[in-house]
């Protein structure tokens, strides 16, 4: 927790995620990507009903509402 701690205060990680976004967020692609299809999600959707999220209205994706 101190390493991480430590990341964000050198200024370490928003430099890291700085790149990432300037090469088109590929990483972060692949983690949502992983997630949409881990089994929590699927519970999630069950539970939510339409797989809507807090703030996602119908037929908007989440990248969409990110852009906003």
């Amino acid at each position: 927790m101190a390493a991480l701690l430590e990341e964000i205060r050198s200024g370490a990680f928003a430099r890291e995620w700085a790149e990432e976004v300037a090469r088109g967020a590929p990483r972060l692609a692949e983690a949502v990507t992983r997630a949409a299809a881990d089994p929590i999600e699927a519970a999630r959707v069950s539970a939510v009903g339409g797989g809507a999220v807090a703030g996602e209205r119908p037929g908007e994706s989440r990248k969409a509402l990110s852009k906003n």
